[in-house]
């Protein structure tokens, strides 16, 4: 291929938009979106035997050359019944401090007669989370949702910054690959 058609084509793959050449783009969650999905999603008689609905969950991921991840959640739950209510009302971030930062960025809660309330995350805890036979020192921050009812939807944007770190058994390390070990 000449220089200049390499030139052109990489001119033109930069500036397409991301959705285009298969890659996820920006995901902005504003409040107006949010209420258009949870409009359209349906509730309890669209899904009877579940307690919530998640209406949204997307999640972007960069990976830095040394590894270093930057991981951007974003979710929309809509509440269908009161088992629902207790399931959505504390939401937990889980995180181990030895390689990942971790933090809530925002929480909305959409009531069903349309206010749009966000939480206060001074409140915000950060504790240990229920050891598993191996005390690993993991965290996880936790955020209380009062007040939620059914028909009511939590929506929420959380960031994390960090190294992934797998333990694998003499299987799954067999398994690998060579050079992802």
């Amino acid at each position: 291929m000449r220089p200049t058609n390499t030139l052109a084509l990489a001119l033109i793959a930069t500036l397409l938009p991301g959705s285009v050449l298969g890659q996820a783009g920006p995901d902005p969650l504003e409040p107006e979106a949010i209420r258009a999905m949870l409009d359209q999603a349906g509730g309890r008689d669209e899904y009877p035997g579940d307690h919530t609905l998640t209406v949204h969950h997307h999640t972007d991921v960069t990976v830095e050359g040394s590894g270093l991840s930057h991981v951007v959640d974003r979710r929309v739950v809509k509440v269908l019944d009161a088992e629902g209510v207790k399931q959505t009302s504390v939401l937990r971030f889980d995180y181990d401090p030895a390689s990942q930062f971790m933090e809530v960025r925002w929480v909305r809660v959409f009531k069903k007669n349309g206010k749009i309330l966000k939480l206060n995350l001074d409140k915000t805890r950060d504790l240990p989370q229920p050891d598993h036979g191996i005390r690993w020192g993991a965290r996880m921050k936790v955020v209380g949702v009062p007040g939620l009812s059914p028909g009511d939807s939590v929506a929420w944007e959380s960031y994390s910054k960090g190294f992934q770190i797998a333990y694998l058994g003499p299987e799954e390390a067999a398994a690998a690959t060579e050079g992802d070990e």
